[in-house]
């Protein structure tokens, strides 16, 4: 599965290499085979462990706050999803 969908969805949209893929700390994504696929798979995109409790969960759930904020008001329209993700930065940060 991870093969099959985490490449083709990483390859179309972050075309340059710029994808990073962040689990979310279950059982499976903590299995020896999945953090081994992860680190064969390195060169192709970052991969983030979401520990429990993570503090970058607080700055996660504060860019969908904005993102649905100004989607909501019509205040940003991203013209790709590189355009999204660097403005998301800038403003969160």
């Amino acid at each position: 599965m991870l093969h099959d969908q985490v490449i083709p969805s990483i390859e179309f949209f972050f075309p340059y290499g710029t994808g990073i893929f962040q689990d979310d700390n279950t059982k499976t994504d903590r299995a020896l085979i999945i953090q081994n696929w992860f680190m064969d798979h390195e060169h192709s995109f970052s991969h983030m462990n979401c520990a429990q409790q993570s503090p970058d969960l607080n700055q996660i759930k504060n860019i969908w706050d904005i993102l649905e904020h100004w989607l909501l008001s019509g205040y940003f329209l991203p013209s790709s999803v590189q355009s999204l993700g660097h403005t998301l930065l800038q403003k969160s940060g």
